[in-house]
């Protein structure tokens, strides 16, 4: 079974998207801060990190801190297989770029639904 982080600071959201993961097969852990992320990617080994741009840190306790950011250079700082993708309603190519550059696999918006991003996890979750 496909385990996956999924990262929002919208509780209510990660619930919602972590609830239809699962009764699609997918083994889901959720964090809503940037010290419960690192938490668990310390412990634990995940195909697949779904993440939003928009994250909110502890010690900013604001949004547009670059935590999502930060997140993705250290996990490719020291993985580069696991699949992350930027799962957002953060509208821009800016967003996007900024993932991308920072060593993000994808760029999806929350507007394009449920469907799209189990279809982006199965793409890369069943090599």
């Amino acid at each position: 079974m496909a385990s996956v982080l999924l990262v929002d600071s919208q509780t209510e959201i990660c619930a919602e998207f972590s609830q239809t993961l699962r009764k699609h097969g997918v083994q889901v852990e959720t964090a809503s801060t940037t010290e419960e992320v690192l938490c668990l990617l310390g412990r634990s080994e995940f195909e697949a990190v779904v993440l939003e741009f928009n994250l909110r840190s502890e010690q900013k306790n604001r949004a547009f801190s670059g935590a999502a950011l930060e997140i993705i250079r250290r996990i490719r700082a020291g993985n580069e297989r696991t699949f992350i993708l930027v799962f957002t309603s953060m509208e821009g190519e800016i967003y996007e770029k900024a993932s991308l550059a920072a060593g993000a696999d994808g760029f999806l918006l929350k507007k394009d639904g449920v469907t799209n991003l189990l279809s982006r996890l199965g793409a890369h979750l069943d090599k």
